[in-house]
């Protein structure tokens, strides 16, 4: 369990810098900041930030529950008496797909709470 965590929290480290890279739409200033001359593009960016995020916990989701597939079985045929452990890793990827799915409305709450179309 801790090394699931260990690779999934170094698979995050290794690519939030990307997310640090990303140019946001709009225009530059003198001093090199980003001027975001529209709201929509603005909210297209979250869009797209959410977007990968919601794949990654989806794949990483799907991961889990092939694990916990894996140690139900190999629980039932060894007979170690892991399936505490399957059923804990199955109720997580269970509740990160429903985070995921969640996300979908993050980006209509936003728009219609500073009144975007």
């Amino acid at each position: 369990m801790k090394k699931f965590f260990f690779s999934l929290m170094t698979s995050a480290y290794l690519v939030l810098p990307m997310l640090a890279m990303a140019q946001l739409p709009g225009q530059f200033n003198s001093s090199g900041q980003v001027v975001v001359q529209d709201e929509r593009a603005f909210l297209s960016l979250i869009d797209r930030i959410i977007a990968f995020f919601r794949v990654f916990v989806l794949t990483i989701a799907v991961g889990a529950i092939l694990y916990s597939a894996f140690l139900f079985v190999s629980a039932n045929w060894l007979g170690n008496g892991k399936t505490e452990d399957a059923r804990k890793i199955l109720t997580y990827a269970i509740i990160g797909i429903i985070v995921a799915l969640l996300s979908y409305s993050v980006i209509p709450v936003i728009r219609s709470f500073f009144g975007v179309r």
